[in-house]
């Protein structure tokens, strides 16, 4: 098994350019999109770490952005990452008590509305599986 290298990227956005930044490691990257300053990294960061591309993981840190978009950021990725824990966690047991239900012979109409309002056609998705 390869050892993962880990560079962080020091990210600046300056006239129309995203410009990328390696900390102690050579080269940069710039580009007119974050998609393509990305690209632009993931290309030469192996080549100039001398490793295979699937070694190498950029991080990025956005040092450009003023402290308190950077502080919004790191909120909203966190709340993302709970919601989608809270909608796995909701399906995983919407399927559970969906499908007792169908062994109880409970109708799909009133699952739903134990389930809080489902319809018949997402009790039949979480049955599903």
């Amino acid at each position: 098994m390869t050892q993962q290298i880990s560079v962080i990227i020091d990210v600046t956005h300056q006239d129309g350019y995203w410009n990328g930044v390696p900390r102690d490691t050579p080269g940069s990257g710039a580009g007119r999109t974050l998609a393509e300053l990305e690209e632009e990294l993931s290309a030469i960061m192996p080549l100039m770490l001398g490793c295979e591309p699937d070694e190498v993981e950029l991080v990025y840190d956005y040092t450009g952005l003023p402290q308190e978009v950077r502080q919004d950021l790191e909120r909203f990725r966190a709340l993302r990452e709970q919601r989608d824990q809270i909608e796995e966690s909701l399906r995983k047991i919407g399927s559970r008590v969906a499908t007792r239900l169908k062994k109880e012979k409970v109708t799909d109409e009133d699952t739903g509305r134990l389930l809080g309002g489902l319809s018949r056609q997402r009790v039949g998705q979480l049955r599903a599986g």
